[in-house]
């Protein structure tokens, strides 16, 4: 059968189904509803569609996913058919239609070789502390952002812990041992006002850190408090640069 009439709508359809995704809140739901947020998709149906004499009124949702957001699991019938399990709840409430859902990769307007798009995820990690990679990686694997950005910054904790050898925590931790004043990792000499400014920002960005992401995620449950896979990107890049200014203190 020839599915070659495209239906209307097939956007605000995505958008409704990305909603209902983010309405679950389970992480496997999340992160197929990122994977949706930058795609687009086709609904197409038989030519007879609206003749009367076709009762079944299945469609075929083709979804487009951004080749930057490439993974795997896109391919996978778990990741298929957890789609198509809630675009049916959605689209029968409304119309009768069966949908089944297939997907590809879309190339943006550079033409980037897919190779090289399978190869960004992994560039991208590329760019983590090997303490974020070795403790964090079984996560990101999961997209599961939300224990991927607790894990870290309880990493990051405990290696200042260790560095400073100190008993404190948290804020108070921080506060104590990058203090420009009297700086027990001393990030720069801090023996001219710039290098003690640069000694305070360390000391600054990481309290930041504690308050804004270590705390939430070690006291908030996991369906109250959404990180997406790019904020957790930007967060795991921000504790390796940490990471990384510790290694190379004087």
């Amino acid at each position: 059968m020839e599915y070659n009439y495209e239906l209307p709508d097939a956007s605000s359809f995505l958008r409704a189904l990305i909603k209902v995704l983010q309405k679950y809140r389970h992480p496997f739901d999340k992160s197929i509803a990122d994977t949706l947020v930058d795609a687009t998709c086709k609904l197409r149906a038989p030519s007879n569609f609206f003749d009367g004499k076709w009762a079944q009124r299945d469609c075929i949702m083709t979804i487009f996913i951004p080749v930057a957001m490439y993974d795997d699991y896109l391919e996978s019938d778990l990741y298929k058919n957890r789609i198509e399990e809630l675009a049916n709840q959605i689209i029968t409430q409304s119309s009768g239609y069966k949908i089944t859902v297939e997907t590809t990769i879309k190339q943006p307007v550079d033409d980037m070789p897919y190779e090289k798009a399978q190869q960004s995820s992994s560039t991208q990690m590329q760019r983590y502390h090997d303490l974020i990679l070795k403790n964090c990686t079984c996560f990101l694997e999961q997209n599961d952002y939300f224990h991927a950005v607790n894990e870290a910054t309880k990493i990051f904790i405990k290696h200042v812990q260790e560095v400073s050898q100190s008993g404190s925590d948290g804020y108070k931790l921080i506060m104590q041992v990058f203090d420009e004043n009297n700086p027990v990792i001393k990030i720069t000499d801090c023996s001219t006002e710039s290098l003690k400014s640069y000694q305070r920002g360390i000391k600054e960005i990481s309290s930041g850190v504690v308050s804004a992401f270590r705390n939430p995620t070690a006291h908030e449950p996991v369906q109250s408090w959404e990180i997406s896979r790019e904020d957790c990107n930007d967060i795991l890049c921000t504790l390796s640069f940490l990471l990384r200014k510790i290694d190379e203190r004087q």
